[in-house]
């Protein structure tokens, strides 16, 4: 096979397979020459263009670039272009640290994906992106900076340094704004101190930071060195002719507040409409002059962030504001426009009523006593002078 440059070059592209091999690694390494012009138009030239590339063969599984030759169990098509993609991000520019390994390895995780969504259909691309995240969020805790760079397995944690390191560049690719990230990304392979040569996570901040005149500090101390996601609680609805949003946020041990620009899409049956919430705060309350009435609304719906999240639809979103903490410990706080509070019920999961335990309102603000709760999750449920609201919350101990 060979790859046709824009100026009219080429370049060999050479496969030695085992014979048997051959025909079904056929295609694979067709669609290689694809994933070759791809990354070419995102990341700049092919570093190595004046050589070759290829795939050798080998008895053990997995991947293992070297530069312009990549060995190769097989040629699976995520593998083929992960071990490519490090010919950018390994080989033209590697980590100076294994504290960076995720300069090599969450690059190349992100670009296997990139290929999905590029070159294959939305539905394949899609599959693949909640498999990274999957793999990354299947425990909130663990930072892609790697602390103890004696511990093998975790420098070569697939959670953190590759699938979370991936979701970590998608995060940034939408805060920044697609033109912008891959500019930044550019400058960072071409740059005469780090090309062919080897760079530190510091490098690729102060390039980011270059071409968007935007901080990047906080951000990465959220989601580099931090540990975890966070979880969203958002209620929506419509209130006095707008649409009103109430997000909450938790954060964990590690990261009490996440820096990330929320997307939100709402629709009905006419119209939809993408938003980009720049929330600053754990609890806020935004509201949005869409143009039309919505009728439903979707948290995140290209998966950009790393976050989980639940909604819920309100009739009059303006009666519950916030609860919180969720876990609570000795109290909870509730802020609210349901005027005087009349009653306050607690119920467990089964649906029974527990004797209620001390509470104080003020205005807009309901403290309620909890230290004779065990553990658990539990119903509250307020009646005040303009309505009736439930929410649930978590009873943890200290």
């Amino acid at each position: 096979d060979k790859v046709y440059w824009s100026d009219g070059d080429s370049m060999e592209i050479v496969n030695y397979l085992f014979p048997e091999t051959v025909p079904s690694s056929r295609n694979p390494a067709k669609e290689t020459v694809a994933m070759m012009h791809l990354f070419d138009s995102l990341f700049g030239p092919y570093p190595f263009k004046k050589e070759k590339y290829g795939h050798a063969q080998m008895l053990r599984s997995g991947g293992m670039e070297h530069q312009t030759m990549s060995f190769m169990s097989g040629l699976n098509y995520g593998l083929v272009a992960h071990e490519l993609a490090h010919q950018w991000f390994g080989d033209q520019v590697t980590c100076a640290t294994w504290s960076d390994l995720w300069l090599n390895e969450g690059f190349a995780t992100y670009l296997s994906y990139l290929t999905f969504y590029h070159l294959k259909s939305a539905e394949e691309s899609r599959e693949e992106l909640i498999s990274i995240r999957n793999r990354a969020m299947r425990e909130n805790s663990g930072s892609v900076f790697v602390v103890d760079t004696m511990d093998v397995s975790r420098l070569f944690s697939g959670r953190l340094t590759y699938a979370k390191g991936a979701l970590l560049l998608r995060m940034l690719e939408w805060k920044l704004g697609s033109d912008n990230f891959y500019l930044g990304i550019r400058n960072y392979l071409l740059d005469p101190k780090l090309s062919y040569g080897s760079a530190t996570t510091l490098d690729l901040i102060r390039h980011l930071e270059a071409v968007s005149n935007e901080s990047l500090t906080e951000f990465f101390v959220d989601w580099f060195y931090g540990e975890g996601y966070p979880t969203f609680t958002v209620r929506w609805g419509i209130e006095n002719g707008f649409t009103a949003i109430d997000f909450e946020q938790v954060g964990n041990s590690s990261v009490d507040f996440f820096d990330i620009p929320i997307p939100i899409r709402f629709m009905n049956a006419d119209r939809d409409t993408l938003v980009r919430i720049e929330e600053d705060q754990l609890q806020e309350k935004v509201l949005l002059d869409l143009g039309f009435k919505p009728d439903s609304m979707e948290f995140d719906p290209e998966l950009w962030i790393m976050a989980k999240s639940q909604v819920f639809k309100e009739s009059e979103i303006n009666l519950i504001l916030s609860l919180y903490p969720n876990p609570a410990q000795n109290e909870i706080i509730v802020r609210h426009t349901i005027g005087d509070v009349t009653d306050i019920s607690l119920y467990d999961l089964s649906g029974k009523k527990l004797n209620t335990n001390s509470w104080k309102n003020y205005l807009g603000l309901l403290e309620i006593n909890l230290p004779d709760l065990s553990n658990g999750v539990y119903i509250l449920e307020i009646v005040g002078l303009n309505g009736m609201i439930k929410d649930r919350f978590v009873k943890a101990s200290p």
